[in-house]
């Protein structure tokens, strides 16, 4: 199924392993290591775990025995010399943890976790049979004598590794690079579900990789290849040999698929972009992921007038293609791909893209991606009975003159996906530019809609950016609404082009800024606030809810007096759009010093009196207070044995002081 008939013969042979008790042989040239076993389940630096009733390291070769489970706790680090785990026996690395052997690795049992094992040391390092998440291969040679499974990431680092056509890429896996090197055959195996039987785009994150590979998964309809200067498709044999920086258009039915694509590892490559084409096309490039490893696109090279900017991938889920610019894309896609993605990317001139390891990422990058999104991103999705589709754009990150090379060029006649969200605006020179980026002042972005005839399309906002005013216009309709958390709005398609019109106004954000009061009890700091020209109030108030301060309006905004030490959100009211609402921090000077209000109640010494006093009524600032004299005496009531000037430095219960 799309490998050639040799190669599977050699892969199923490797898969048919012994199912005898593994023993740790080191063969690279060190001396045979003192021989410890599992006696029976345990952790990794318990004495009990093993034979030596120790707990073994460097100069170890052991053996993990059928039935038992061994664990190396989270961000532990084990060592041993050699290590043999047995069918039936279990390593268990924990998140953080790092196994580091200095010979050879050999499991027919499980390596379960996310840990790492690390192959250390100078000298011949041998691997296999393993199935592992992370392989660290070190700085030496590497020779894998059966085959192993990487199901997340191997870090070739120096090494120089022959694979002896026995390494498998597991699913959505890559690998990383410094200086290394790979000899050998590789395999990418992968299950993907095709949830419609419309074309997709494909590469290989493999060299040499023939057509018939991908020609033969069942349900293969045709594989194209796109050629930029004249605008058209080739339709490939299963002969050809599929060039690595290329994409490739399939058509694969629906279903649950198998792919298996063996070739040769690419660790560098180039990637030629044209626009050449006098088309509606011109610059149109159809493009992947060459490298067998994660990438990140804002981290290759690029020589020549042309940019590597916007990209367009197809989305099997949403029937159609999604653009992302500058690092931003659907459902939050900041740029780094999986090997063997493809994509379209429009070229305003010849260039060429080097990908190198510099552009090579982690898997943890790859995934991470997803998970953070910048306090200034605004999400909107479009539903369409069980289709969904989301576009992002982030605030204040973008050229105010949206730059042709920060963004792509919006061709409405183009993909003509089923459900499809676009923001596009205009450059200077009038030209429709999709945006996932934008600058954060007052504008209005235009929305397109693409969709069938007659469907009824709800729209929502997933992300919403911090303290902005934003509204949603309907061209069509003529409806406005507040985009917020609660915005839920469904329109009809019922044009003949299958589009509907919006614009999202951006009316603009509250900005806040604060001084700092005299000290932590002093209320003499201020608040500035300046909103969008929606605002019709400002409110300030503590973590409790409670109003703070004294507001004076201005033309821009106002300022809120007599503030304290602490955290407050500052809140626009609007209307028109949501009310908007910023945290700011009022600090106080550390040295300064208290505003106190202090009377003093004198007790004169008279001609007969052999003693006076004098006691302090003070308000301000915190309880309670601490009086210390000049003159030794503590307290807000002394007495007074002589006449004279007397003072006192005053502190309150913030540490704020007086004299």
């Amino acid at each position: 199924m799309g490998v050639c008939a040799h190669m599977k013969s050699a892969f199923l042979s490797l898969l048919m392993v012994s199912t005898i008790a593994l023993i740790a042989q080191p063969e690279n040239g060190n001396a045979a290591g003192d021989p410890v076993a599992s006696v029976q389940s345990g952790g990794w630096f318990e004495t009990s775990t093993w034979d030596c009733a120790c707990v073994p390291g460097v100069a170890n070769d052991i053996s993990i025995l059928a039935g038992h489970a061994v664990d190396v706790n989270a961000n532990d680090t084990a060592h041993a010399q050699s290590l043999a785990v047995a069918e039936g026996a279990v390593l268990a690395l924990m998140t953080g943890s790092r196994l580091e052997l200095s010979a050879s690795l050999a499991a027919l049992g499980e390596i379960a976790g996310s840990g790492m094992v690390a192959l250390v040391g100078d000298g011949n390092h041998v691997c296999g049979p393993a199935k592992l998440n992370h392989l660290d291969c070190g700085t030496s040679s590497v020779n894998f004598t059966d085959t192993v499974f990487i199901t997340g990431q191997l870090d070739l680092h120096a090494a120089e590794l022959e694979t002896g056509n026995l390494l498998v890429l597991e699913g959505t896996s890559g690998i990383t690079n410094v200086t290394g090197t790979i000899a050998g055959q590789v395999m990418r195996r992968y299950a993907w579900e095709k949830q419609s039987p419309y074309t997709y785009h494909v590469g290989t994150g493999l060299g040499g990789v023939e057509a018939a590979q991908l020609l033969d998964v069942p349900g293969t309809v045709y594989l194209k290849q796109w050629l930029e200067p004249t605008s058209g498709y080739l339709t490939l044999v299963e002969s050809d040999v599929l060039g690595e920086a290329a994409g490739f258009n399939c058509s694969l039915s629906a279903g649950m698929h198998e792919f298996e694509l063996t070739g040769s590892a690419v660790l560098e490559a180039d990637l030629d972009l044209t626009s050449e084409a006098s088309s509606n096309w011109q610059g149109w490039n159809l493009l992947a992921n060459p490298m067998t490893g994660f990438v990140d696109l804002k981290a290759v090279t690029v020589t020549g007038e042309g940019t590597l900017g916007a990209t367009y991938e197809w989305v099997d889920s949403l029937n159609t293609y999604s653009v992302q610019v500058a690092g931003l894309g659907t459902f939050g896609n900041t740029g780094v791909v999986a090997p063997g993605r493809g994509f379209w990317t429009i070229a305003d001139a010849n260039s060429t893209v080097h990908f190198g390891a510099e552009a090579l990422v982690g898997k943890k990058e790859w995934e991470a991606q997803h998970e953070h999104l910048s306090a200034q991103v605004l999400g909107l999705q479009l539903s369409v009975e069980d289709r969904i589709d989301q576009c992002i754009i982030e605030f204040g990150t973008g050229s105010a003159s949206y730059d042709r090379l920060e963004d792509a060029e919006f061709l409405p006649s183009g993909f003509r996906g089923r459900n499809h969200l676009d923001l596009f605006s205009k450059s200077d020179d009038d030209v429709s530019l999709a945006v996932n980026r934008t600058h954060g002042e007052a504008q209005v972005l235009p929305i397109w809609v693409k969709g069938l005839n007659g469907d009824s399309v709800t729209i929502r906002a997933t992300n919403l950016p911090e303290s902005r005013c934003l509204i949603l216009e309907d061209l069509e309709t003529g409806w406005t609404g507040s985009v917020d958390a609660d915005m839920e709005y469904t329109f009809f398609l019922n044009t003949s082009l299958d589009q509907h019109r919006f614009n999202l106004v951006f009316s603009g954000g509250v900005e806040v800024s604060s001084t700092e009061a005299a000290c932590a009890s002093a209320l003499d700091g201020t608040v500035f606030v300046a909103g969008p020209d929606l605002t019709v109030g400002y409110a300030l108030n503590d973590a409790e809810g409670n109003a703070v301060g004294t507001f004076v309006a201005d033309s821009i905004g106002g300022t809120f007096i007599n503030v304290g030490m602490g955290t407050y959100t500052v809140t626009a009211m609007t209307e028109g759009c949501a009310d908007i609402s910023k945290t700011v921090e009022v600090e106080a000077d550390p040295l300064g010093s208290g505003d106190f209000e202090v009377d003093a109640i004198l007790d004169h010494i008279g001609c007969y009196d052999d003693h006076g006093g004098v006691s302090l009524d003070i308000e301000g600032g915190l309880e309670p207070y601490t009086v210390a004299w000049t003159h030794g005496a503590l307290g807000a009531s002394i007495e007074v044995d002589e006449a004279g000037m007397l003072e006192a430095v005053i502190t309150d219960g913030a540490g704020c002081s007086d004299t």
